[in-house]
């Protein structure tokens, strides 16, 4: 389905831990949403993030996933009417994904993937990845939920440093997800308000998709964070479109809602669009889950092709003492795929993967959470490792 996203936009949405009761009482959300469309929410999120399979058997609603899903998302278009469109949640799962939990990579997918098409079974206009804590779950949302073909807004959390829970910054998250084709990305924090200002002017530089942002709550005075006052959260909507959000995402019951629904309005009023940050044809900028690298294509020097182990540490580190700009990995196997995923997070420098496999390029590729470059010297043709690459956000060099 075709959204235009680039046109300002209130989205109305839940928090996964908004509400106590789950399912949460049909009349009294039935009521916060069709008071969210009626304030001016163009999108209204659907109160799914509790509705994975997995936070509904640890509710005692096991087996009831179609239901739910479908039940809130009839709710849900019931309130946004005609011309209103719906965003089918999902939100973080509780799961630990590894090498730090037991979860991997393709079982989370598999629970994004189950809720995503009960959501687009029911009818939902695209998906709002919720408030990832990570890079790596928001990444799994994202390849999980593609092949439904519904536009995909997806949203990181930052802490109070500005940076996501489990590391990486804003900009390194745009940087990865929009490599992948998300159709909007989104912030939301309790950030203070100048942090977050300034954060959206440097997205914007290089957003080629629309932002999604929550306004702040709260501005700076002294070393306290203080709430917003009423003229403050005007000027503050009105300054987050200017510099480059294009979607506002509150809360449905939040009490101030009326706020940032008018600076949108007005806004949109102005005829006024943002549009896609242009790249720089002689730059590759390439990420792993924390940093991004803004490197010169024609001066990359790669290491020598490292075999795969399961413990990397000191090969890795020789690595990063010998002065290359990128790690090259040599993944012969899908257990090479796994093994380097497994301790990818000691690299601290971007990757090349040289493989003549295809089924061990894209495993590889597919768990590794940032944008990698493909070595060109593989056996395989070129054709088919730009199709490879650009499946994964990944470069062939």
């Amino acid at each position: 389905m075709d959204i235009d996203l680039w046109s300002p936009r209130l989205v109305a949405g839940f928090s996964a831990g908004e509400d106590s009761e789950f399912p949460p009482s049909r009349d009294a959300m039935l009521a916060r949403l069709c008071r969210a469309k009626r304030l001016g929410a163009g999108i209204l999120a659907t109160p799914t993030g509790h509705a994975s399979q997995v936070l509904l058997k640890q509710a005692g609603l096991e087996g009831q996933m179609e239901e739910v899903n479908a039940a809130l998302t009839q709710l849900t278009r019931q309130a946004a009417g005609s011309d209103g469109l719906v965003a089918g949640t999902l939100a973080p799962a509780g799961l630990e994904l590894e090498p730090f939990g037991e979860t991997s990579f393709t079982q989370l997918m598999a629970v994004y993937r189950s809720q995503g098409s009960c959501l687009a079974k029911a009818g939902a206009d695209c998906f709002l990845v919720e408030t990832s804590s990570a890079l790596q779950y928001a990444r799994c949302a994202v390849l999980a939920l593609r092949k439904l073909k519904l536009p995909i807004l997806a949203s990181v959390r930052l802490e109070r440093d500005g940076e996501l829970q489990h590391g990486g910054s804003a900009l390194n998250a745009l940087t990865v997800l929009q490599a992948l084709g998300v159709s909007a990305f989104g912030l939301r924090g309790e950030y203070d308000r100048e942090e977050l200002e300034e954060m959206v002017a440097q997205l914007a530089q290089m957003a080629r998709v629309p932002l999604m942002v929550q306004p702040a709550k709260y501005r700076m005075e002294g070393e306290d964070l203080c709430p917003l006052t009423q003229g403050e959260l005007e000027a503050h909507c009105r300054r987050l479109l200017e510099l480059g959000a294009t979607l506002l995402y509150c809360a449905t019951g939040g009490e101030r809602l009326a706020v940032p629904a008018g600076a949108v309005e007005e806004y949109g009023e102005t005829g006024l669009r943002h549009h896609p940050a242009q790249s720089d044809p002689d730059q590759v900028v390439l990420a792993d889950a924390w940093e991004i690298y803004d490197m010169d294509y024609d001066r990359l020097e790669l290491g020598p092709p490292l075999p795969c182990t399961a413990d990397m540490s000191e090969v890795l580190m020789q690595q990063q003492l010998g002065g290359f700009d990128v790690v090259r990995i040599e993944i012969n196997s899908p257990e090479d795929a796994q093994d380097f995923a497994q301790n990818e997070y000691m690299a601290h420098l971007p990757v090349c993967f040289l493989s003549h496999d295809e089924i061990s390029l894209k495993l590889a590729l597919m768990l590794y959470n940032g944008i990698a470059l493909v070595d060109s010297q593989s056996s395989l043709p070129r054709k088919t490792l730009e199709k490879i690459a650009a499946k994964y956000g990944a470069i062939v060099y």
